[in-house]
């Protein structure tokens, strides 16, 4: 009797939707209310005698303060609603569908009027920490997006996996649970992205408000971008800016403005070919000074050159003083783009600090076979911190500990800005099962615990897991959830909580009592060749309970 009750019900008619247009507004905005019927079964349009009504209540008092009723109808009906000047705080707004006196269908949710801190108190980075309040501060976090996206991304539903904060697929309530998941693990941060046309949703401020109430601080990425491209993408990322007066917020530590860039492989980088062919010139006067300075014999492109293959850029060999030079160029590629990028943004906001997620930069056991990471000499002075991810170093003790070797090298290169590991992760996930594999839910726990062994020990300023939801992810076939599906603990996130205390006290950076040089622009291999000239004697000083740092011997 129940399923046949069930079936009647769906047949309709229904609330498709009904409510405000944002969840939390600035005060003094007028909301957008409306309702809108979905069409039923039969898709036939809703009788006449049906009728919506709408109202709002304080949510302390439970006084209606607005009411409102009208026909129903499958096109949205709009009214406007202007909370009460000067006042701030959570509303209730309740939308029912009704045939005379008979309630077929309700909707509700809260409506939150909010603004930013009076007397913002910005975080800042300087001498390889951030502070805030005057204060050392870590971002310990992860990169989050709703849990009930898990099981949502086949392509069909793409958009609403990806454009989460959009109108559809934004839920305050899910968020709230999953940020509540969250805080108990004794995470203080989230990463999170919106790309320009979801700020129409207004759902963005929605989740400041909620990350601010939680006192949580948010590395937000404005995508799409990259800052090799940065005129293009401003358009769309400055927009965002402005709707929401992010230049106000303090809950926003930083701004992202790259996901996982690289140089890529040797046919990716021919759209750089004319610029290091100048460069070159500039340096060189001509390509035939330049090929006898370097002793080799450089692949021609027309009039002018092509870049290293991707042997010779991920091996050393007699190509070693070209392929130096091109990274040369490649470094000052960087410094000039994302620099510009960063000025660009910091013109508008000048509060945030400016940075993206560095894929591989700077992993000291990656060649670069696949593709060309960037690396940390062009990026110094081009963002405000380093973020490299750490897929590199998935494994036990022996796989993460050249973490530490990475935040020494970017102290060496950089050593007045921190240091996050944007993204740290394993998939749990296992073809052919439904569950994560007890064997790969172990090696996630063994990762995150020599992991915070090897943050301490470099005095690494910061970490954001990938990610928060657990379950499986089709398309990549994944489950880096730090939680399960239900936000109840794995042994990782046990993991997570109980090393929280200790890592947001430990020292970043760290003080070397023990200084050992390096050489850049020596070896075709970048990062992986300093690491093995230098990794040897770097680990014997760790076995002899020293705290080693590297400078920098040839700049």
């Amino acid at each position: 009797s129940a399923l046949e009750k069930l079936a009647v019900r769906l047949r309709g008619p229904l609330l498709f939707e009904g409510g405000s247009d944002w969840y939390t507004v600035f005060p003094n905005r007028p909301l957008q209310m409306g309702a809108r019927l979905s069409p039923g079964r039969g898709g036939s349009s809703a009788p006449g005698d049906l009728r919506v009504q709408m109202q709002i209540r304080q949510s302390t008092s439970r006084r209606v303060v607005w009411q409102q009723a009208w026909p129903a109808s499958q096109q949205s009906t709009l009214a406007t609603w202007t909370p009460p000047r000067g006042q701030r705080g959570r509303w209730q707004v309740e939308v029912t569908l009704r045939r005379g006196a008979e309630v077929l269908d309700a909707l509700a949710h809260d409506v939150h009027v909010w603004d930013y801190a009076a007397r913002p108190q910005f975080i800042t980075a300087a001498q390889g920490q951030f502070r805030w309040k005057g204060k050392p501060w870590k971002p310990h976090g992860v990169n989050y997006m709703p849990s009930s996206g898990i099981a949502r991304d086949l392509p069909e539903e793409g958009e609403e996996f990806e454009l989460w904060i959009g109108k559809a697929p934004y839920d305050p309530a899910i968020v709230a649970r999953d940020l509540d998941n969250v805080r108990g693990l004794g995470l203080n941060a989230i990463s999170i992205f919106i790309y320009g046309g979801s700020r129409f949703s207004g759902n963005l401020l929605d989740i400041l408000r909620q990350c601010q109430e939680r006192g949580f601080k948010v590395n937000l990425s404005l995508r799409p971008g990259t800052p090799l491209d940065f005129a293009a993408q401003w358009a769309e990322i400055r927009p965002i800016i402005e709707l929401f007066q992010l230049q106000r917020c303090d809950t926003i530590f930083a701004y992202d403005l790259a996901w996982e860039p690289n140089w890529g492989n040797h046919v990716g980088r021919r759209v750089h070919d004319a610029a290091w062919t100048a460069w070159v010139k500039q340096r060189y006067g001509t390509l035939e000074v330049a090929e006898r300075a370097w002793e080799f014999p450089m692949s021609r492109a027309g009039d002018g050159l092509t870049n290293p293959s991707d042997e010779q850029v991920s091996h050393d060999g007699a190509w070693r003083k070209m392929v130096v030079d091109y990274r040369r160029f490649l470094a000052d590629l960087l410094h000039e783009k994302y620099g510009q990028a960063r000025k660009t943004v910091r013109g508008l906001d000048p509060n945030h600090l400016v940075s993206f997620r560095m894929s591989e930069a700077g992993n000291p056991t990656y060649r670069g076979d696949a593709f060309l990471p960037y690396d940390f000499p062009g990026l110094a002075e081009a963002v405000d911190f380093l973020a490299p991810e750490a897929y590199g170093r998935i494994g036990g003790w022996d796989k993460v500990r050249p973490g530490w070797f990475e935040v020494a090298y970017a102290r060496a290169i950089a050593p007045q800005l921190p240091v996050v590991w944007s993204e740290v992760g394993v998939s749990t996930a296992v073809p052919g099962l439904d569950e994560p594999s007890p064997d790969r839910l172990q090696l996630q726990t063994e990762l995150f615990r020599a992991f915070y062994r090897m943050m301490k020990a470099s005095g690494s300023n910061g970490i954001f897991y990938w990610w928060n939801a657990g379950g499986f992810r089709a398309g990549e076939n994944s489950d880096y959830g730090i939680l399960n599906p239900d936000g109840t603990d794995r042994e990782a996130s046990r993991v997570i909580r109980e090393n929280a205390a200790s890592f947001l006290r430990a020292a970043a950076p760290v003080r070397p009592d023990a200084m050992l040089g390096i050489r850049l622009w020596t070896r075709a291999e970048g990062p992986f060749g300093i690491y093995e000239e230098a990794g040897p004697q770097f680990w014997r000083l760790v076995e002899q309970g020293k705290q080693p740092g590297l400078f920098i011997q040839n700049k």
